[in-house]
């Protein structure tokens, strides 16, 4: 009796058809449709294997009720040495679906947020850096500016009418203060001088135009001058005349408690 696999078979060729037909317009798979032909489904579910045959047989026109849609008595597959290993499909098919990434903009935000922090923060360390830098300088400069203006005070005084001398007692600490031996150097003009206090040289260089110096000793300051008229002299709080011309230059200028005494 021609089994319900040969059946299939037999229709199919004789209506010229392959396996291949028949999967593209069923859309069975190839392994299910050869497997059906050959009456060798016992590695299939059963409710499955009834189904295929079904839509087989109503693709090569046969009625199912007609050709008895339960599947003959079928040998075990034989797995052949080159033929694939045959697996268990479902009838319907699930297509494939690839998956896309999802555009997530909280944890790019999470990745970013971390660098952003990290570069205003260093932003803003080297501006208070900066600002810290310019302070500290400005208020390094300041107390030179602060006794400038002092000093300034004290010529200006200086120039002043003094007052008669009062027969008031001098205090001690003043008395010694008068024996002490003031020098001021103001620079009209860029010019280079030389002084010694007490014997030992404590400044040999350009004296800026606009800046002062000042010393004090106990016994004599010395000094010289690259050009006599680009400095004015202020010695024991007064004001030496010009000690040469614009180019002169003077050597071993001596002031004592008593003032100037020597100069060449």
């Amino acid at each position: 009796m021609e089994t319900i696999g040969q059946k299939l078979k037999r229709v199919r060729l004789e209506k010229g058809l392959t396996l291949e037909d028949a999967h593209k317009r069923t859309k069975v798979h190839l392994n299910i449709l050869k497997a059906i032909e050959e009456d060798s489904v016992v590695n299939f579910n059963p409710v499955y294997i009834k189904g295929f045959i079904k839509i087989y047989s109503n693709f090569l026109g046969i009625d199912p009720s007609g050709a008895g849609v339960e599947p003959a008595q079928v040998k075990p597959v034989i797995a052949e040495k080159n033929q694939p290993a045959r697996q268990e499909v479902k009838p319907e098919e699930k297509k494939e679906t690839i998956s896309q990434p999802v555009f997530q903009p909280i944890k790019i935000i999470k990745r970013v947020l971390p660098l952003v922090i990290a570069v205003l923060a260093i932003f803003i360390l080297f501006k208070i850096g900066k600002f810290i830098v310019v302070k500290t300088i400005a208020w390094a400069k300041r107390p030179k500016a602060v006794m400038a203006v002092a000093v300034n005070k004290e010529a200006k005084k200086s120039q002043k009418p003094k007052p008669a001398a009062s027969s008031t007692v001098v205090k001690p600490r003043r008395e010694e203060a008068s024996r002490e031996v003031k020098l001021v150097l103001r620079a009209k003009d860029d010019c280079w001088i030389s002084v010694k206090v007490d014997s030992r040289t404590v400044f040999q260089g350009t004296l800026k135009k606009g800046r002062f110096e000042s010393w004090i000793a106990k016994e004599k300051i010395e000094f010289s001058l690259a050009n006599a008229a680009a400095v004015e002299v202020e010695a024991n709080e007064k004001i030496i005349p010009a000690l040469g011309r614009r180019g002169q230059s003077v050597k071993n200028v001596v002031i004592n408690k008593d003032g100037l005494i020597s100069a060449r």
